[in-house]
């Protein structure tokens, strides 16, 4: 599929395939069908042997269709689930570094850790979406990895602590080599093809019946319509990260948001959210 497909909108794109899919039809069916039909020997249950053929050929091409739709949604819902996974394994992260390192080495990592998640959601974000590999927030990596390295633990605790924190760090780090990867995951293109051809094969069938041109027409229209919206569900789930249609930074900006405030502990972390609770329920007994 073209590159310029997954830069539109979503009613773009349904948009898109409906205006090509029922115009190809319909051209087609005014200047390919009296050809199609002088060439096709026809003969009295003519109809019937049509109606065989699109009938066994329909079966195997709505399968495929339908494995196709079920890939593009378990894929793009397997990337969603990647990026909340990323995202909750850097707030434990985060959460540990206070209880895990002296005051400023602690500070010092989650300054870094937030300045991560800012790059992930300016610059990675916006460079995933257009194709391209992500490498904003490889640096900030770096420079953790590096600051987890020069620690020194000065006694038995503390280097066990440490060994526990380098392990709960591999795990963001995988995550996001998963997301970098998922950037060109999508249909291969051959599959594409087989759609397409599978497409103008269903509708030759459909201008091989014998019948009066409205009727034709209108059949075809509504097969077409069908097929374009499928067609276009597949496009729409295909590949995840890329596009305005793309999975969004949402677990990540939230994180941001509500966790990652400059100078705010754990302690008034949890504050915070028993506030938020209490004036929540508040708001229920006051407005019940």
């Amino acid at each position: 599929m073209p590159d310029w497909l997954f830069d539109l909108t979503v009613p773009q794109v349904l948009g898109f395939v409906l205006v090509v899919f029922m115009g190809g039809t319909w051209l087609g069916a005014l200047l390919v069908r009296p050809f199609l039909l002088r060439l096709a020997v026809r003969q009295a249950d003519w109809n019937s042997v049509v109606s065989a053929m699109l009938s066994c050929f329909g079966v195997f091409y709505g399968l495929l269709l339908g494995l196709l739709a079920v890939a593009a949604y378990e894929n793009r819902n397997g990337v969603e689930d990647v990026v909340t996974r990323e995202a909750l394994y850097l707030l434990g992260f985060y959460g540990d570094l206070e209880v895990s390192y002296p005051p400023e080495e602690a500070q010092e990592l989650r300054l870094l850790l937030r300045e991560y998640v800012e790059a992930t959601i300016q610059k990675d974000w916006p460079s995933q979406s257009r194709g391209g590999i992500p490498r904003a927030g490889s640096a900030v990596i770096l420079r953790i990895n590096k600051r987890l390295r020069s620690f020194e633990p000065s006694n038995d605790r503390e280097r066990l602590v440490h060994q526990n924190v380098l392990q709960s760090w591999d795990h963001p780090r995988e995550l996001r080599r998963q997301r970098m990867y998922a950037v060109s995951t999508g249909l291969p293109d051959i599959l594409w093809y087989v759609v397409l051809i599978g497409a103008v094969l269903t509708i030759v069938f459909i201008c091989l019946f014998d019948l009066d041109f409205r009727s034709i027409l209108f059949l075809s229209g509504l097969l077409s319509f069908f097929m374009a919206t499928v067609i276009g569900v597949i496009l729409v789930l295909d590949r995840p990260l890329q596009g305005p249609r793309a999975v969004t930074p949402q677990p990540f900006e939230m994180m941001l948001e509500r966790v990652m405030k400059p100078g705010t502990t754990l302690e008034q972390q949890a504050a915070e959210e028993l506030g938020t609770d209490a004036k929540g329920d508040r708001s229920i007994l006051e407005n019940p």
